[in-house]
């Protein structure tokens, strides 16, 4: 029989169907999948961002030398950290990232998060899934805040705003904290960025003597001491530096130090989709001149020389050669003539495509040994800490007492963190570390850092504002802490108390105890600060009159057992001869006028509204005060004055401690005193005054409860 052309098309056209349908039943099911996103990611999971270690992904191991493709038949299952609830807390001002940040971690599959906030972010933050705004502001119509209640997890990551998530760092510090044999260890940080390396600290908080005193921790986290000091004394010009040069640097150092780990899949699916995403267009149109040119030429040239160079001449030639060609000519061409989401998805999927396998072709053939071999290690290391976290080389983490004020992420349990009186004032990192310094915990600073958002650098007002914010808000937080001196791990000091513009810092003084002794504290250092410089202020003006005076009373103590003001002392005692008021023109003065005179150094002279004495306070604002006790002397060689207070030690005493008037140092200064300060302080006080201190009414409050308690009260 005749076979007809359309018969032989129509029998062909059978068989070909007939041979698709046997291959779909015998071969497994093909997925398809966005462009731009690699293998083994589902629709709709958001990216894990690129830097954390090397882990295996859907169950495929690592392979030395090169990350394999995850094959399609392993499930699209997003990672997961399961029994950390995340809380945004230290976000300010309305250019926060708060929106970004808490969808990145909420897109990590188990992962709750907290957006902690007395006020509502402003811009809004967007519903999204698995984020919840907490308010922490107590109001009339609601249940009291309870911040704990909203957590359900084991353990609670404390994320800054713009950081971006990690999921495979935020188990590897869980599984480090639980791991540890240090029961110290209650907290485990790791940095944001990699350009602002936090630096590992000491602390000592003295709750008594209203003091915190930083240092160094040996064998802590990378950079000087300079650093140091530069955080420390200017934060806002290092948020600006957060904005700016971490935005370039860290973007460029980030893809560099781990593109051993992440340059197969990840690359194309974090570089692509986080780096891209998040920067949109504005990020290389409109911040693209702004950055570059801003930072200069060592800014943009260092980045692709440190890129390049990094990875060995022989990458940096051929690799530049082969795949900067490709790669960034057409990642930069394509971005330019079309700078839209189309462009994204065709220059990142063909990115992935050409850099997932020419690249890593090139990579393997093409490279040095010395970068394979780096390339290897790097995926080793990191595959290894993420298997067994607690074997870390020691000398890449830190153990410290505290941390400063650069960006972390703090992981910790959640019964710990709500055991703290303050668990979530801000700033949190400052709150935690003085907290864990009275209880003696300790903080493993890894050495590992978060992805940092790449944001436009502020506007100088906007800096000026922020700065502004966080120093407000550091004030606050040691005011709460009723902490009023910070020693600074260079020696400086930064002063939180009173000044003469602003009143003393406790109220009126009554059976002999001021408020703070009640309360287990010894006097503020701000106070003391304004005691001495009052008492050398006067003791100057009356030595420059000729006026003969000495230390009476506590202060005399003082002096001869330290030098000093007694440290829990609030006020300094002077007494002097009555008919030499004349010579001092600010005693004739207010002697004459019965009114208050203010010096030209600000030091306000009164008389006593209790009696015949006089009164030099620090200003007329802040009451601290030196008492100056018109002292005469009577028949038979006896010191007297008009104005008692009922004090023990308050006395007549011979002449003669005054004939000649002696010497002793006070205060910094040589100040007058009695000829014989012993037998003159034991004749007042009793025997052995000098070597058994106590508080002045110890029928209110004993030294004994205090003595050796630093964290008493």
């Amino acid at each position: 029989m005749r076979i007809t052309p359309c018969q032989a098309a129509l029998a062909v056209a059978i068989a070909f169907n007939i041979l698709l349908l046997l291959c779909s039943l015998l071969a497994p099911p093909c997925r398809h999948h966005p462009r731009g996103v690699p293998r083994g990611v589902p629709r709709g999971v958001p990216n894990v961002p690129r830097g954390v270690p090397n882990v295996p992904r859907g169950g495929i191991p690592d392979v030395p030398g090169g990350v394999p493709d995850v094959p399609e038949s392993v499930p699209d299952v997003p990672e997961s950290v399961p029994d950390i609830t995340v809380i945004l807390r230290d976000f300010d001002g309305p250019d926060h990232d708060v929106a970004a940040t808490s969808r990145s971690f909420a897109g990590v599959a188990g992962v709750p998060v907290l957006v902690a906030t007395e006020v509502s972010p402003d811009p809004p933050v967007p519903p999204a899934a698995g984020v919840t705004v907490l308010s922490l502001r107590p109001e009339p119509h609601r249940p009291p805040p309870r911040p704990e209640l909203a957590v359900r997890t084991r353990h609670v990551a404390l994320v800054p705003d713009g950081a971006r998530a990690a999921p495979a760092l935020l188990r590897r510090m869980r599984n480090v904290l639980e791991a540890s044999s240090d029961g110290a260890v209650r907290v485990v940080a790791a940095a944001v960025g990699r350009r602002r390396r936090p630096r590992c600290l000491e602390a000592e908080v003295d709750i008594r003597a209203w003091t915190v005193r930083y240092g160094y921790a040996e064998g802590g986290s990378d950079g000087g001491s300079d650093r140091g000091n530069e955080r420390w004394s200017d934060r806002g010009n290092d948020l600006g530096s957060d904005h700016g040069s971490d935005h370039g640097n860290e973007q460029w150092n980030y893809q560099r130090s781990d593109h051993g780990s992440d340059h197969g899949n990840d690359h194309g699916n974090d570089h692509g989709n986080e780096q891209w995403n998040d920067h949109g267009n504005e990020q290389w149109n409109d911040h693209g001149n702004e950055q570059w040119s801003d930072h200069g030429n060592d800014h943009g040239n260092e980045q692709w020389n440190d890129q390049w160079n990094d990875h060995g001449n022989d990458h940096g030639n051929d690799h530049r050669n082969d795949h900067q060609s490709d790669h960034q000519n057409n990642q930069w061409n394509d971005h330019q003539n079309d700078p839209r989401n189309d462009q994204r998805d065709e220059q990142w999927n063909d990115h992935r495509n050409d850099h997932g396998n020419d690249h890593q072709n090139d990579h393997q053939n093409n490279q040095t040994t010395d970068h394979q071999n780096d390339h290897r290690n790097d995926q080793q290391n990191d595959r290894g800490t993420d298997q067994h976290p607690d074997q870390q080389p020691a000398h890449r983490s830190a153990l410290c007492g505290a941390l400063d004020g650069a960006p972390l992420v703090l992981l910790l349990r959640t019964r710990d963190l709500f055991s703290l009186p303050f668990p979530l004032t801000r700033p949190v990192v400052t709150s935690l570390s003085l907290q864990a310094s009275l209880r003696g915990w300790r903080f493993l600073l890894l050495p590992d850092a978060f992805p940092s958002a790449s944001l436009p650098p502020p506007s100088p007002h906007s800096l000026w504002k922020t700065q502004k914010s966080l120093e407000k808000q550091h004030r606050d937080l040691l005011d709460r802490f009723g902490l009023k001196l910070e020693v600074l791990p260079d020696g400086r000091q930064r002063w939180h108390g009173c000044t003469k513009t602003t009143p003393r810092c406790f109220g009126t003084i009554r059976s002999q105890t001021p408020s703070y002794l009640l309360a287990g504290r010894w006097t503020p250092p701000c106070c003391l600060r304004a005691l001495r410089l009052t008492a050398r202020h006067v003791l100057a003006q009356l030595d420059a009159a000729g006026v003969r005076h000495w230390l009476e009373g506590g202060s005399l103590l003082g002096a001869v057992r330290s030098g000093d003001v007694i440290p829990w002392d609030y006020d300094v005692d002077v007494g002097f001869y009555r008919q030499d008021i004349p010579k001092c023109r600010w005693l004739a003065a207010v002697a004459a006028t019965g009114r208050a005179l203010e010096d030209p150094q600000g030091f306000l002279w009164e008389k006593a509204a209790e009696g015949e004495f006089f009164r030099v306070h620090f200003s007329r604002s802040n009451r601290l005060h030196v008492d100056l006790w018109p002292f005469y002397p009577r028949q038979g060689g006896v010191m007297t004055k008009d104005t008692w207070l009922g004090h023990g030690q308050d006395v007549e005493f011979p002449e003669r401690f005054l004939v000649p008037l002696g010497a002793v140092a006070f205060a910094g200064v040589v100040a007058k005193a009695p000829n014989d300060p012993r037998a003159f302080l034991e004749f007042k006080f009793g025997p052995g005054v000098i070597e058994n201190p106590e508080y002045p009414n110890p029928e209110v409050r004993r030294l004994a409860q205090d003595v050796g308690n630093k964290s008493s009260g």
